[in-house]
């Protein structure tokens, strides 16, 4: 039997993406998994990791199964496949049962190439048998960092692809995530039962980012400074959705252009917001974690941490947003000498005695009407206020509960998930066309839908009724009216837009009394969430060493020299340079550089240990002032 053929991946590169050339380590990534070996690719945000299994996917037949937890993310994933005419489809918690049949069928006999998965969806014995009938030819897990329980993100469900893996034996897995210490990438090559371990790691080094703490009582004050004196767009990382409307407008009272951005917000709020952002007609956006994940916006100049966030790993890829372009540009991190204090504190509460978090769940169980033996993967609006009410608990504690029935496997929460329109037409095309002429009141709204919206009778498609109703020039709750007739008559299938917060039962209800608990699994969370808080301090209360090296360092990253642009070399420079001529160095510099280009790392070759910071300070500087211009690792005398 002749090997499947296997397509050029750099020729798939151009004619899907457009790039003449991978980034650093793509290639490699692709070659490895188009080898049929099990990959972790450990790459930085921003670096391309979803082209490192789009690609082999599309260089193989079959199809790729992609696990992802995060909903919004798989959504833009597949429309930002389909824009480029790659058939993929995704399946998560809040479909319909015939939407989540279609999809498996049309990914069993449709050829599409991507299939985006939750975590939750492996463990069903019905999509293991659909799943079973798929060509299946690449496994990726995307965030891979949640199959671990050391990792800063743990969740159990990821735990089942391991079994999955069994049922595809010949099947090749690609991981990757973003931020993954050197034990963490250990864990997920362990739990996803890898051949050998087969890691690809990026530099964690972010030449074009200063990485600065700010030391501040007052630090209202000190994000206004940031604001004004550094130019372009932001992001400001807050703790609370309340804390993201104040400084908001504390901005926006000192005549910088800023909005704020929390989950609570209308999906169709949030949706403007990120687009007058995006547009550069908001400067500044305020906002809890819930925004920047998949926003593609490379001109981001500064990024600011309001408060000390969860631990390094989530710093990391927060303030990685900055800078994308390769533009200098800062990652602020504002600190009082109690923040770390409180931090530890309020991390203590988030360990509730056993007791509340069953009643919680119970709670849970009989305020959604769930009976015993039911609700698995069933998905139910939730109000969080209004149930911490009806619970008589501090929305904290309750918080606190609700993690750990998600970290043990229970439910999943989504806050406030933007969940559009959608629909499909039940009828074959002669039925329609009957139903038009004999009623001219739905003619103009179905032939303007299928001008609109392609493969409308094939699979479930989203629609915007805002955008029909203009066509149309007709008020939305007409449209919305006749769509709702059409769907009561079964003509088409009809899901109207949901926005609220959703609860999803990960198993079947079970008296309270009989719920498991791992004590040891949540022992060692507990501790690694310790860990990983004491790390941020650390970092926020360090005066001496670079900050880019300590942040690399605990990525296991010990490679490189300090980074010249932090707070701290930057002070550190500024005694260095009391007892030095900066253009004795200087020149020296030109001299090295004025008979042709040469490897930025030649600079400081031959050079004594104690001497080489001060070059390399001095080499940024002159980057800065356009004397130098570097491509990659090669450093170039600018000609004017």
């Amino acid at each position: 039997m002749a090997a499947p053929l296997i397509l050029d991946p750099l020729q798939i590169l151009k004619q899907n993406w457009g790039y003449t050339a991978f980034r650093p380590l793509q290639q490699e990534i692709v070659e490895s998994v188009l080898a049929g070996n099990d990959t972790l690719a450990l790459l930085p945000t921003g670096g391309g990791k979803s082209i490192c299994y789009q690609i082999p996917a599309l260089a193989k037949p079959g199809i790729c199964i992609v696990v992802s937890p995060l909903i919004a993310l798989m959504k833009d994933q597949v429309e930002q496949l389909k824009r480029r005419d790659i058939k993929a489809l995704a399946l998560y918690s809040g479909m319909t049962y015939k939407e989540i049949d279609l999809t498996l069928n049309n990914c069993i006999h449709g050829d599409y190439k991507f299939l985006y998965v939750s975590p939750e969806r492996l463990k069903t014995d019905a999509f293991r048998d659909r799943m079973m009938e798929m060509p299946v030819s690449l496994l990726a897990v995307d965030e891979a960092h949640c199959i671990s329980q050391w990792g800063y993100d743990f969740r159990p469900e990821y735990l089942q692809i391991a079994e999955v893996r069994e049922l595809l034996p010949k099947v090749p897995l690609i991981a990757v995530t973003a931020t993954a210490t050197a034990e963490v990438a250990e864990d997920i090559c362990e739990k996803l039962h890898f051949k050998k371990p087969n890691i690809f790691k990026s530099s964690f080094e972010r030449s074009n980012l200063s990485f600065v703490v700010r030391q501040n009582e007052d630090k209202q004050a000190q994000l206004l400074k940031i604001a004004k004196s550094i130019k372009g767009s932001g992001i400001v990382y807050a703790d609370t959705r309340k804390m993201t409307k104040e400084l908001a407008e504390h901005l926006h009272r000192h005549d910088i252009k800023s909005s704020f951005y929390h989950a609570g917000l209308p999906a169709e709020q949030r949706s403007k917001r990120q687009d007058e952002w995006l547009k550069g007609s908001c400067r500044v956006m305020v906002c809890t974690n819930a925004f920047g994940m998949g926003i593609d916006k490379s001109d981001v100049r500064f990024v600011v941490h309001y408060q000390v966030p969860q631990g390094i790993e989530a710093y990391y890829q927060e303030a990685g947003r900055a800078g994308r372009d390769g533009k200098k540009s800062y990652a602020v991190l504002l600190h009082r000498q109690e923040d770390s204090r409180n931090a530890l504190e309020k991390l203590k509460l988030q360990n509730p005695e056993l007791a509340a978090v069953r009643e919680v769940y119970d709670q849970l169980c009989q305020q959604l009407q769930i009976a015993y033996g039911q609700g698995q993967l069933q998905v139910h609006p939730f109000d969080m206020n209004q149930f911490a009410l009806s619970v008589d608990m501090q929305p904290i504690k309750l918080t606190a509960c609700l993690r750990v029935l998600e970290q043990q496997g229970w439910l999943r929460m989504s806050d406030g998930l933007s969940s559009p329109s959608r629909m499909m037409i039940l009828t074959n095309q002669a039925e329609l066309y009957k139903l038009q002429v004999e009623k001219p009141s739905i003619d103009g709204l179905m032939k303007t839908l299928l001008r609109m919206y392609g493969g409308l009778f094939d699979y479930y498609t989203t629609i915007r009724e805002e955008e029909v109703a203009r066509k149309l020039k007709a008020p939305i709750s007409s449209i919305q009216k006749t769509l709702t007739w059409l769907h009561d008559n079964e003509v088409i299938e009809y899901i109207p837009r949901n926005d609220n917060p959703r609860i999803t039962f990960l198993e079947n209800c079970v008296p309270k009394d009989q719920m498991q608990f791992d004590i040891k699994q949540m022992k060692q969370l507990a501790e690694a969430n310790e860990k990983r808080l004491k790390a941020i301090a650390a970092y926020a209360e360090n005066t001496k060493k670079c900050r880019s090296l300590v942040l690399r360092e605990y990525f296991g990253d010990k490679k490189g020299m300090p980074c010249g642009i932090c707070d701290i070399c930057l002070e550190h420079h500024k005694q260095v340079l009391h007892h030095t001529e900066y253009e004795n160095v200087r020149e020296a510099i030109l001299a090295k550089t004025k008979s042709g280009p040469l490897p930025l790392r030649a600079i400081t070759a031959n050079l004594p240990e104690n001497k080489k910071e001060l070059w390399i300070h001095v080499t940024r500087q002159m980057m800065d002032n356009g004397e130098l211009k570097l491509d990659g690792e090669i450093l170039t005398a600018f000609t004017k």
